[in-house]
């Protein structure tokens, strides 16, 4: 007893296991790798819902902008406006975001238009472009239209797109396809063999 028999010794019987133990380990880091890939690729989620609403001669909106007309998704942000019909001002706090990072909060005072429907305002401080902002009490939305100015003195302007139009929504905005734009080919097996499966 003890002693290998003579078919366990003949090179074709024998198991690497090491092969197969380095083919999960391998397997094991890729999906490692694809989830650090993903959980890094999510940018930085404000966390605001889109208000609007008047308090005696005060309208105040508050959310984050999105794209309306279709276009590419605009830096995440958040922004609130405060419209006081007594100084016919606007007050506009904004906060930006590149990748997980916040930056400082811009204040901005604008001169206002008041109507019955709303308030309208006109910020012109930006180098490069022009924003004309409503808030419509009645449909109760905000929009804004942004336009490049036609002779920015900064060259970098130029990259600007001529003209967005965005609409105050909700801060954070789902994402329905985290896959889409990186190179996770396994998870991307394991997902399509769930929808066949479902």
């Amino acid at each position: 007893m003890g002693e290998a028999t003579k078919s366990e010794l003949q090179p074709g019987n024998r198991r690497n296991w090491w092969k197969v133990a380095f083919f999960i380990a391998v397997i094991l880091l890729e999906f490692t790798r694809e989830f650090a890939v993903l959980n890094n690729a999510e940018g930085a989620q404000p966390s605001a819902m889109k208000t609007i609403f008047k308090l005696r001669d005060t309208v105040i909106a508050s959310g984050r902008w999105l794209r309306s007309d279709g276009g590419d998704q605009l830096t995440p942000g958040l922004v609130k406006i405060e419209c006081r019909q007594e100084t016919r001002q606007c007050v506009e706090a904004s906060v930006s975001a590149n990748d997980k990072y916040f930056h400082a909060p811009d204040l901005n005072w604008f001169d206002a238009e008041f109507s019955p429907a709303g308030v309208s305002y006109v910020n012109d401080n930006a180098e490069c472009a022009r924003y004309s902002v409503t808030i419509d009490l009645k449909q109760d939305r905000a929009y804004a239209t942004r336009v490049r100015k036609p002779s920015p003195s900064n060259p970098l302007c130029a990259n600007l797109e001529p003209k967005i139009a965005m609409e105050l929504g909700d801060g954070y905005v789902r994402n329905d396809d985290p896959l889409k734009g990186h190179f996770v080919p396994f998870l991307q097996v394991v997902v399509a063999i769930f929808k066949v499966l479902s």
